[in-house]
């Protein structure tokens, strides 16, 4: 081979070295982000996101509400079966105080038709029976308060029959509300009231759930606030309804607007109140 031809051969060679070096470094070009299309790339993620959030937040929401919705349910499969094994009464509640408070021997109700109440060192389970899933102020109330079955029991809803005209009550004979706690079978006169209904009370003196003289949190115990009622969008928020239990098992969900004040409890205002008739 003669030296020209090699000489020449040798300048091709490096030709097509530079040509495919030129390229490779033209594809890493082409294939980089530049500036611009990362902000565009981040841009499109933050509008995807604001899209999906509210949507996952109403969505836990909604399954929050269904799982209240059982709850209440449960809670009247069982005083129904309790009322078929007892004459048609109620579950003895006669020594209750306020809304959430319940005698002792409630514990045996719901061990034998509901659940076993179980007291323990950490806060209870969303998925507890015995509280709205999204009731937050009771549970941490009584992890300190309610130690033991013997003491009074405090539940996450707003329960009703049962009771004795003792004087517990009497801040719901302004509201037109007082006899719903005096049932003692079901059937009564007032069977039309709800018997279990979801916590929402707030401090102030208002007979409107949405009025904005009215606070929705409470100290949690911890320094933190924590919403006093169930079922708010947002921890100060007022609740957009609650779940309503009736005598024959059926629940329905009330609109706040349509929930009216039940009983004024010093600074407590406790919304429960819906339109009954009597039988």
């Amino acid at each position: 081979m003669s030296r020209t031809f090699q000489e020449n051969l040798m300048q091709t060679n490096f030709s097509f070295a530079q040509i495919s070096e030129c390229r490779f470094r033209k594809d890493i070009r082409h294939s980089a982000f530049t500036l611009i299309e990362l902000l565009v790339v981040i841009a499109i993620i933050a509008i995807l996101a604001g899209m999906l959030i509210p949507a996952l937040a109403g969505a836990k929401m909604k399954a929050q509400r269904t799982l209240c919705t059982n709850n209440c349910r449960q809670w009247g499969m069982a005083i129904n079966m309790y009322a078929g094994d007892s004459n048609d009464f109620f579950p003895n509640n006669t020594a209750a105080y306020d809304l959430s408070w319940m005698m002792p021997t409630m514990n045996n109700f719901w061990k034998n038709y509901l659940l076993k109440n179980t007291h323990s060192k950490t806060i209870r389970s969303m998925t507890d029976v015995l509280f709205c899933p999204t009731e937050r102020w009771h549970r941490a109330y009584e992890l300190n308060n309610v130690m033991t079955d013997s003491s009074a029991q405090l539940i996450g809803y707003f329960y009703f029959p049962g009771r004795t005209n003792n004087g517990n009550v009497a801040w719901a004979k302004s509201t037109g509300t007082e006899q719903w706690f005096y049932r003692l079978k079901l059937g009564s006169k007032y069977g039309r009231a709800p018997i279990l209904i979801d916590k929402n009370q707030a401090t102030g003196f208002a007979t409107n759930m949405y009025d904005p003289r009215l606070d929705w949190t409470v100290d949690g115990g911890n320094g933190k606030r924590v919403p006093s009622g169930t079922h708010q969008k947002a921890n100060k928020s007022a609740p957009l309804g609650g779940n309503f239990l009736y005598e024959d098992s059926h629940v329905e969900w009330v609109n706040g607007k349509q929930i009216g004040l039940g009983g004024q409890l010093g600074t407590w205002a406790c919304f429960y109140k819906v339109p009954v008739t009597e039988q």
